[in-house]
């Protein structure tokens, strides 16, 4: 997979001290702990894709719903603390899971302030659905 692999127990105990510092930047309350627990217990799971390059790490999901019964593979997070071509990599290989699965479609984006336009436009022809996220508190 072009320098990426499956993530261990191990990789997913090192992208956690290695990430958890910038995920609480945009996720204060997140449990750093319950979020390694959760996905150690979803290693093996055919839905979830765990993969890492050396500096990188991703975690995509295939999903259903009850508008959409086709297979929709969905980022959950990409970090890297190390050259962007590592991150464009991740992307790659979920793209490439989506097909082995038979996913229709392969979404990504951003909570944060990152433009991601220079991952997309590298992907290659995409559309571009807004969202809009309010604070309720």
């Amino acid at each position: 997979m072009n320098g990426v692999r499956i993530m261990s127990a191990d990789d997913l105990a090192e992208c956690l001290a290695r990430c958890e510092s910038t995920f609480r930047l945009t996720w204060p309350l997140m449990d750093g702990p319950g979020m390694l627990a959760a996905c150690v217990a979803n290693i093996g799971n055919p839905t979830v894709l765990m993969v890492r390059t050396k500096n990188a790490f991703g975690v995509a999901t295939a999903e259903t719903s009850i508008f959409e019964p086709r297979i929709w593979v969905k980022e959950q997070w990409v970090f890297s603390d190390g050259k962007a071509g590592e991150s464009l990599r991740i992307y790659h290989a979920m793209m490439d899971w989506g097909r082995q699965i038979g996913a229709f479609r392969f979404t990504f984006g951003s909570l944060t302030s990152y433009n991601l336009d220079v991952f997309a436009n590298r992907l290659g022809h995409h559309a571009i659905h807004n969202t809009y996220t309010y604070s309720l508190e």
